[in-house]
Formats: structure tokens, C-alpha cells, sequence
């Protein structure tokens, strides 16, 4: 499982940051406060871990002031491409705003001493507006989409090899967590060796041994004599079963036939439910012929009001026929005469309104002291005129004569002369304008009052032709009295009556002769019935009494028979049950001694497997193997101690002079330990996480230690090259940033 991208989405410092990782070593650069150690902690998220303060919950993440926030890690394994995704939210009131403010100024005080931590747990204890904080975890991985936290833990423990426990401690560890392994106990790390070792079944293994070692028990010498008891039971009950089966083969044969017995029993019974059966048969048929009897009376009187109802339809049908004609030309005719009608309607109001035409007389024309014409243009030159004037005045007015173009100023008579053309002009548009108006209006007159009289000559004329037409196509009309027209509607009206009636009749006539034939069928199969009952044979009193005699006699013996039957049952199910514990008697003594020998082999394999041999011995092989691989990264560094590692699985550093504990090294010297050591266990155990952090790891370190990490990392670079790993680390010294594959700065 090797990370390929990280985004982070109001993450602590980080509102949007994505970062790319590539094969090798990837070196994080950037100020104190840019996030550094908050990407390490989004993979942590990732991986199912706790934030970087044990105290801080995963919420407190969130940027400061957002709501939500997530991040996002895509990974690639064997080939195929996957996304692990913690998505964060809280509610985010003025309460809860005072709540983080506290959290954020606890932060500032936060040490790996038990102060900082005090400091936090106490803001938590007081704080009353602690905000409703949501977690959602998501893995999408080999086509399938993951939302328990518990199902993920279990697909990164597939494909990483390493449960999420033991990745913070023994490959992930954070800034401030890198010396973590060295004061980790001595019964954590042989828990840790147990676990990858495989050495945590030898404990099972041992339990397993122990259940099968009670399960076997301590034997038993009295096996023979059991034996011998069961041998003389078997003897005992083969005699009792030689008694049984003889006493069954003296006894003798019933002669009773009891079958014949039970068949006279059944046909005595069935005669006397036959003497019943037969008198409701009896009585069934009675009622069917006299319901039959009156089925027929009724058809035959149906069947004569049908035959006259037929009858009396052809008249009708007859008289139905020419009424329905009659009505049909009296119809037509009816039409023929209310279009001619209406025809000479129109010539009426044609007429009336030609003759309210001509009597219609125009008022008198106006004088005309002039054709109307010449009168409409001469009042459009004066209208022209007079604007022609207005305008020359307007420019007098501005100072200027129209009429030379120069200063008005002496001029003035010009401008007389204009203003008494101009009246001259308005004069007489003033008395050609009533004139020209009355003329105008009376022209109009004229011409409305003749399209009047046009289009009314032409509605006359339609309507003459209309009505000629008419009277030319209709030929002469007959048309039908009330009296006839109600005779041939009474006729029609008789006919659909007598129609259906003959439908009614029609129908009860059908149901009649259905139900007169059910009737008969019925009858029928009754009558065979009754004779089937009456043909049974019949069985007297004497015969009935000696059959109860043979059944009596027959049961005692069968009662007889039946016990001796279970008694021979049970003695032989006896005898085999008595003969089988004998074979599993002598069975049992066989596998006694083979029980024996196999009892001690597992009291010595559980010896083996008890954890102060096989998984001691393991466990420290382990140890041994990763103080020298540690020693190879202290050699690096050019450490003035050496690892040693106790049975108990406690660290000692060996100086030339002195042996201390691990935890007694100084901060530089535990930081140079764990970071071997941590390194040590990568190359030591096998797991699928492909990828190592180091959070600034010169943190404590002298300038001549400083000065060697390039070579560490070196070893660590070519380590990553061959085992395809992502290395992902951060400093703020310069010189290590020129070791790195890829540079990410964070501004």
C-alpha cells in the first residue's frame, strides 16, 4: 500500500492544499506554523489514527473558524488504484466559538510533559459549549465502497500486513513520538515480536494441547473386568431370546377370516344408511318431476304467446315500413317548404329596405364659390404661406432682416411688410376653411348614401334569384296533416313494443326449455342413484352376529401374538446392544495403551510451546537481529554506545565504561536510538506499508551528528529504491533538502 496524493480541505493551517509523492524521498520544507506535521497527521487520519495530541480529538482538525473540512489519500497496490477519506464537521455557534478559541490558546502551551497535557484536559473539563462533531470515514478500494471504520481497519490490515494499532508505534511515528519507542515497555515489544514473528499461535497452540489432554482422561485397568460382566449380560439375554421366539412358534394359527369378517361389518352398515338414503332419493325425484310438471305448463304457455306475438309482428312490420316512408317524404317536403319560406323572407326585407332608401333625401349642398378641388389646394398654399411668414418674423425677431439679411435695425418696414402679408394670408384661410369643411362633409354624404342604395339593389337581386331557384327545384309539396303524421307515428311505435316483447318472450322461452331439460337430467341421475343404492346385498341379522363372534376371537389372538412380537423386538435389541459394548469394550482396551503413548507426545509438545522455550527463544533471536541492525544505523552516526538487548526485552545502552537503560540516554542520544531502531524494524519485518516518515529528526541532535544524517538518509534513499518506498520527511535543515527526490514548500 504506497500513498500516491494527499488533499487536505480546511485542515488545520492547509484551506485547500494538494500534494503529490513520488518514489524516493520526499522532503517538506517551509516556516514554523506552515502545517508541516499536520500532512503527516491527515495520513494518520487516514490510517485510522488518533490527531497528533492524544488529548485533541480528530474534530479539532478542522480549520479554525470552518464548519467542515476533509482529506483524502489516494494509494496504489498490486497495480490498482484506491482513496481513503475522513470527512470532519461541527456545528460552529458563538458558543462553541469562545470553546475553540480556548482549545487554540491550550495548544500554545502543549508539551510532552505531563503540564501542557494537564492544560488541555482541564480546558475540555471546563468548557460547557463543546460543539455536535460528526466523523465519516470512506474507502473506496477494488470496486467497492467502505463506511465502517471497523471494516477499513480490517482492508488496511490486509493490505499494509501491519494492524493500525502497531503502524503509529512501530513505522508511523509523529513529531514529538519518534523517542516513543524506546520508553515503550518490555511486554509491548514482545507483544509486538509475538505478533510479527508468528510466535502469538504458539500460545493457542499450547491452550489447544492442554483441552486435549483433559479430554483424554487417565485410562481406566478395570476395562477387562467390565468386559467380562458384558460377556455374561450377552449370555443371559441370548437365553431369554431362544425362550420368546419359542413360545411365539407353539402358538397356533387363527382360522378366522377376518377380512370377511370387516367386509360384512361395512355392508351391514352401508344397508342401513342405504334405507336412508334411499327414502331422501325417494323424495328428491317426487319434488323434481312435480317442479318438471309445472317447468312444462309454463314453456307451453310461453311457447303461445310467442307464436301469436310472431304474428302479430309481421302486421306490424308491414305497417311499420310505409309509416317510416311516409315520414321520411313528409320530412323532405317539410324542408323544401321552410327554404322556400325563408327565401321569400329575404325578398320582404330586400324590398323594404330599397324602399326606405329612396325616400332618404341629402341636406341642401353648400355654396361653392369655387370647384372643391381648386378650394383644397389654394387653402394648402395659404396654410404654406403663412408658416413661410411665421418663420421670416421669427428670424426678424432674432435681429437679423429676412429679406436683405442684414441688421434688422433700419430695416424695420420689412418687417411690417411681413407681418401684413402674414395677416392677409390667415384672413382668408380663415374664410375658405368653413367653406372647404361644409363641402367636404357634404361630398361624404353623397357618397355613403349611394353605396346604400347599391348594395341593397344587389340584396334584392340575390334574393330573387334565390327564391327562383328555389321555387324552380321544390315541384309541387304534399305535406302531412297533424292526425296522419300522429297515425303513422302511433304505427311505428306499436311495431318496437311487439319487437320487444318477442325479445322477452324470446328469452323466457329459452330459460324455460333450459331449466325443463336440467329437470330432466337431474331425474335422471337421481333415478340412478336410487337403483344403485337398492342393488347392495343384503346382510341378515344371524350373519351379522356371527361375524362379532370371529372379530372377538381373532383379537385375543392377535393380542397374543403382538406381545410375544415385542417381546422377541425387544430381546434381540437387547442382545445387540449388549453384544456392541462388548466390542467397544475390547476396542477401548486396544486403544488404551496406543492412548498412553500418545498422551506423552503431547505433554511434550506443550512443553515445547510454553512461552518460556519455543516463543521466548524466537522472541529473542528477534531482539538479537534488531540490536545488530540497529547497530548498522548507529555506525552511521558514529555512536559512542552500543544496543544490547536484555532477555526481558529491555534496551541497554553499552558504553566502555557503563551500561544504562535505554530510557536514561540523553535527548540526542535517544533520538540518534529511535531512529535506528525504527529503521532497523522496517528492514526487519516484512509489511506492505510502503512508506516511512521522519519528522524532523535533527531535533536534539549536535552539529556532528546533524552533519551526519545526509549519510543515513542516504542509506535510507538507496533503502527505498529497493523496496519501493515513499519516504517522506521533514527538516529545516538545508543541507537535507539536497538529498530529496521531490521538494514540497509550504508558504
Amino acid at each position: 500500500m504506497k500513498p500516491t496524493k494527499l488533499v487536505l480541505r480546511n485542515w488545520c493551517q492547509h484551506s485547500d492544499l494538494e500534494i503529490v509523492f513520488v518514489d524516493g524521498m520526499n522532503n517538506i520544507s517551509g516556516r514554523n506554523g506552515q502545517g508541516k506535521s499536520n500532512i503527516i497527521d491527515a495520513l494518520h487520519a487516514c490510517l485510522g489514527q488518533n490527531s497528533n495530541n492524544a488529548v485533541n480529538r480528530l474534530t479539532d482538525n478542522i480549520q479554525y473558524g470552518k464548519e467542515s473540512g476533509y482529506v483524502v489519500m489516494t494509494f496504489t497496490h498490486d497495480n490498482k488504484e484506491g482513496e481513503l477519506r475522513v470527512d470532519l464537521s461541527r456545528n460552529y455557534t458563538e458558543d462553541s466559538t469562545a470553546y475553540y478559541a480556548a482549545i487554540e490558546a491550550a495548544k500554545l502551551a502543549v508539551t510532552n510533559s505531563a503540564t501542557g497535557t494537564e492544560a488541555v484536559e482541564s480546558v475540555y473539563k471546563l468548557s460547557t459549549a463543546k460543539p455536535t462533531e460528526k466523523i465519516k470515514y470512506t474507502m473506496k478500494w477494488d470496486g467497492v465502497t467502505y463506511t465502517k471504520k471497523t471494516e477499513i481497519a480490517e482492508i488496511i490490515k490486509q493490505l499494509t500486513w501491519v494492524s493500525p494499532e502497531y503502524i503509529s508505534t512501530n513505522f508511523f511515528p509523529r513529531q514529538g513520538d519518534v523517542q516513543s519507542i524506546i520508553g515503550s515497555s518490555a511486554v509491548e515489544r514482545q507483544r509486538v515480536f509475538h505478533e510479527k514473528a508468528g510466535t502469538a499461535m504458539c500460545e493457542r497452540a499450547y491452550q489447544v494441547i492442554g483441552e486435549e489432554l483433559s479430554s483424554l482422561g487417565s485410562g481406566s485397568s478395570d476395562l477387562k473386568n467390565l468386559l467380562d460382566q458384558e460377556i455374561l449380560n450377552a449370555a443371559k439375554l441370548e437365553a431369554e431370546l431362544k425362550d420368546v421366539q419359542h413360545r411365539k412358534d407353539s402358538l397356533q394359527t387363527c382360522s378366522v377370516d377376518y377380512q370377511a369378517c370387516l367386509l360384512v361389518f361395512r355392508q351391514f352398515e352401508e344397508q342401513k344408511q342405504a334405507a336412508v338414503r334411499n327414502a331422501e332419493l325417494t323424495s328428491t325425484v317426487m319434488q323434481l318431476k312435480l317442479e318438471l310438471t309445472e317447468v312444462t305448463a309454463t314453456l307451453a304457455g310461453v311457447s303461445s304467446r310467442l307464436t301469436d306475438a310472431q304474428q302479430r309482428k309481421i302486421t306490424l312490420d308491414t305497417l311499420s315500413a310505409a309509416a317510416s316512408t311516409a315520414l321520411s317524404q313528409d320530412e323532405a317536403a317539410q324542408r323544401v317548404h321552410n327554404t322556400l319560406k325563408s327565401a321569400e323572407q329575404s325578398v320582404t326585407v330586400a324590398s323594404k329596405a330599397l324602399e326606405a332608401l329612396s325616400v332618404k333625401q341629402l341636406p341642401p349642398k353648400p355654396p361653392e364659390p369655387m370647384p372643391f378641388e381648386t378650394m383644397r389646394q389654394r387653402l394648402q398654399e395659404l396654410v404654406f404661406k403663412a408658416k413661410e411668414l411665421k418663420g421670416q418674423v421669427a428670424q426678424a425677431g432674432s435681429g437679423i432682416c429676412p429679406t436683405c439679411g442684414q441688421s434688422i435695425v433700419g430695416h424695420e418696414h420689412h418687417l411690417a411688410q411681413l407681418k401684413e402679408q402674414l395677416n392677409t394670408v390667415v384672413e382668408e384661410g380663415k374664410q375658405l376653411k368653413p367653406l372647404h369643411d361644409a363641402l367636404e362633409a357634404w361630398f361624404k354624404g353623397e357618397s355613403a348614401l349611394k353605396a346604400e342604395w347599391e348594395t341593397a339593389e344587389r340584396d334584392l337581386e340575390r334574393s330573387k334569384s334565390h327564391y327562383a331557384q328555389v321555387v324552380s327545384t321544390s315541384g309541387p309539396l304534399t305535406l302531412l296533416t297533424p292526425e296522419q303524421r300522429q297515425t303513422y307515428l302511433d304505427d311505428v311505435k306499436r311495431a318496437k313494443e311487439c319487437n320487444a316483447m318477442l325479445a322477452e318472450l324470446t328469452s323466457l322461452h329459452s330459460q324455460g326449455s333450459q331449466r325443463r331439460h336440467a329437470l330432466e337430467l337431474k331425474i335422471s341421475e337421481t333415478q340412478t342413484s336410487l337403483a344403485r343404492v337398492n342393488s347392495g346385498t343384503e346382510v341378515t341379522q344371524e350373519m351379522f352376529d356371527r361375524a362379532s363372534r370371529d372379530v372377538a376371537e381373532y383379537q385375543s389372538w392377535s393380542s397374543l401374538d403382538r406381545e410375544l412380537s415385542t417381546s422377541l423386538s425387544v430381546a434381540k435389541d437387547r442382545l445387540e446392544r449388549s453384544q456392541a459394548a462388548v466390542k467397544n469394550l475390547e476396542k477401548s482396551i486396544q486403544e488404551a495403551a496406543l492412548l498412553g503413548a500418545w498422551r506423552e507426545v503431547l505433554t511434550e509438545a506443550r512443553g515445547i510451546l510454553h512461552r518460556d522455550n519455543v516463543p521466548t527463544t524466537v522472541v529473542q533471536w528477534y531482539a538479537e537481529q534488531l540490536a545488530i541492525q540497529t547497530m548498522s544505523y548507529l555506525e552511521l552516526f558514529d555512536a559512542s554506545f552500543s544496543l544490547q538487548v536484555a532477555e526481558d526485552q529491555s534496551l541497554l545502552a553499552q558504553y566502555t565504561d557503563k551500561v544504562l537503560p535505554a530510557y536514561r540516554l540523553s535527548g540526542g542520544e535517544k533520538n540518534m536510538l529511535s531512529l535506528s531502531m525504527r529503521l532497523a524494524m522496517f528492514d526487519l519485518f516484512p509489511t506492505a506499508l510502503h512508506l516511512i516518515t521522519l519528522d524532523e529528526v535533527e531535533v536534539h541532535l549536535d552539529e556532528r551528528n546533524v552533519a551526519r544524517l545526509p549519510v543515513v538518509l542516504e542509506k535510507v534513499k538507496g533503502l527505498a529504491r529497493s523496496r519501493d518506498l515513499v519516504v517522506l520527511f521533514i527538516s529545516h535543515h538545508p543541507s537535507l533538502s539536497d538529498i530529496s527526490d521531490h521538494c514540497i514548500t509550504l508558504k
